[in-house]
């Protein structure tokens, strides 16, 4: 690590480490909706939430990239689902 950075404390790295997960997991989740979404109104709120959440991972990569932290692994687009599936194999009574 370099510069001001380094005197980070744990609870400060944590912080931004679980920030990271979070926004990963809800990229992945907004790339989920985005599939299924037809309203078209919904779907630019949830378009514009996604950009947000990618931005503030672009954000962080680069952060963690800069200052020699691990590589981050969070979430990622094979943890989504974007095409329906029947999860009920058998018809309900």
């Amino acid at each position: 690590m370099s510069g001001r950075y380094n005197t980070l404390t744990f609870t400060e790295i944590t912080a931004l480490w679980t920030t990271y997960l979070n926004e990963s997991m809800l990229k992945s989740m907004l790339t989920h909706m985005l599939s299924h979404v037809d309203d078209q109104e919904i779907k630019a709120e949830v378009q514009q939430s996604y950009q947000m959440a990618k931005t503030n991972i672009d954000f962080l990569v680069e952060f963690f990239q800069k200052h020699g932290f691990a590589k981050l692994i969070g979430f990622s687009d094979e943890d989504v689902y974007t095409i329906h599936q029947n999860y009920i194999q058998t018809p309900l009574p």
